[in-house]
């Protein structure tokens, strides 16, 4: 079977087309829920890579995750496979809008609209012709250029996660209709607090220095800058919560440098599960290096995760996340891939970490700022105007 569970005959209203497990991308449940909130029927088509392993059971929300077995989402013969799937799945479920998330869900989300008689969206996760694996594929870059022109052309309404990618998404293909949506997250996701979690399950004590990365574990965040600038601070731990392809690298120079019982990679949790490894922390790790344009503009979700969590944040200096670190007081701007700048931060956190509280009241005043009750209105507004 290409979905895990029959297909509803019942014609839904809004259909959200993301190629990842929706398990671990809240952003697109809290997108789901405010549409239901407001009555509408909705659908949200992910990727699973076990069967039955990616489908959620939110209540209002019907998830189809599309089985392809792969170990990561990459390489021609998955996106083909994908493609095709997705097709498949997006004619079946006749939504009167479908909204489809970064430029693999395009070309589908504008047959299926087509072919049904309905209208498409498009939301651009990031700045796809920027992004650090087709800086050095001059083919495939243009390639997927033309692929996210040509469905970008007749969709209905355009949003990013960051007004430097909308106005990139604007220069590019010329368009009036768009916003900006940050991906930030409900204020009720942290509001519980910390139980111990993280540091039982890595096996520190409450006055041990933790610093935690949430996220895929993958090459320009930061991470290996960052392990080589912890080296001289013995009592401080670093803990990275997720998964990728770079953690084996991340892991052999933790070995080799005889910090691996300083280093803790911790396997992706739930979302819901979010609020309780981050509270633990005292610090949260954004440092994001500046590899292709993508990477340099970035605003990430762990930046409002750490903001909401209350726990301050060392970053990196791409002018979207400095900008609101610096505006706030949130933490330590660093030089993203200079060891010798992070291991200043990292000396004037420690230096710091008796009185934190300071920090502490800053992120719960950018928090009532960048949250998803504030962002949730323009996101509902891009959606009914294009239902109009």
């Amino acid at each position: 079977m290409i979905v895990s569970k029959p297909i509803s005959k019942t014609r839904y209203d809004v259909c959200i087309i993301h190629l990842a497990d929706a398990r671990f991308y809240p952003f697109f449940h809290r997108q789901a829920e405010s549409l239901t909130e407001k009555g509408y029927k909705v659908a949200l088509v992910s990727w699973e890579s076990k069967p039955g392993k990616g489908d959620p059971q939110w209540p209002g929300i019907d998830v189809y995750p599309i089985f392809i077995r792969s170990d990561s989402i990459r390489g021609k013969w998955f996106f083909i496979r994908y493609f095709f799937s997705l097709i498949f799945v997006l004619i079946r479920l006749k939504a009167r809008l479908y909204e489809a998330v970064d430029p693999a869900a395009l070309i589908p989300a504008r047959f299926a609209a087509w072919l049904c008689g309905s209208r498409y969206n498009y939301f651009s996760l990031e700045y796809f012709q920027g992004i650090e694996q087709l800086t050095a594929k001059p083919v495939m870059r243009r390639i997927w250029q033309i692929l996210e022109r040509h469905g970008i052309a007749k969709a209905r309404n355009v949003a990013a996660v960051c007004k430097t990618t909308e106005q990139l998404l604007k220069r590019d293909y010329g368009l009036t209709r768009t916003a900006a949506v940050l991906n930030v997250p409900d204020r009720r996701d942290y509001a519980a607090a910390a139980d111990g979690r993280l540091r039982r399950r890595i096996g520190v004590s409450e006055q041990t220095p933790l610093v935690v990365y949430k996220g895929e574990i993958a090459e320009n965040r930061g991470l290996l800058p960052f392990a080589a600038a912890m080296g001289p601070f013995e009592s401080l731990h670093f803990a990275l919560v997720g998964s990728g392809e770079y953690r084996d690298r991340l892991d052999r120079e933790a070995k080799q440098r005889g910090m691996d019982k300083r280093i803790h990679f911790i396997e992706p949790v739930q979302s819901s599960e979010f609020v309780y490894y981050l509270k633990d922390a005292n610090l949260g790790h954004a440092i994001h290096e500046a590899a292709g344009i993508n990477m340099t503009i970035t605003l990430p979700s762990k930046l409002f995760d750490y903001i909401n969590a209350g726990i301050p944040v060392i970053a990196g200096d791409g002018p979207e996340m400095a900008s609101i670190v610096r505006e706030w007081g949130l933490g330590w701007v660093v030089s993203a891939a200079s060891v010798e700048s992070i291991r200043q931060a990292i000396k004037d956190f420690l230096t710091a970490m008796p009185n934190l509280e300071k920090y502490r009241e800053n992120c719960a005043r950018a928090a009532r700022q960048y949250c998803w009750e504030n962002e949730k209105k323009v996101y509902l507004e891009y959606i009914e105007e294009a239902m109009l």
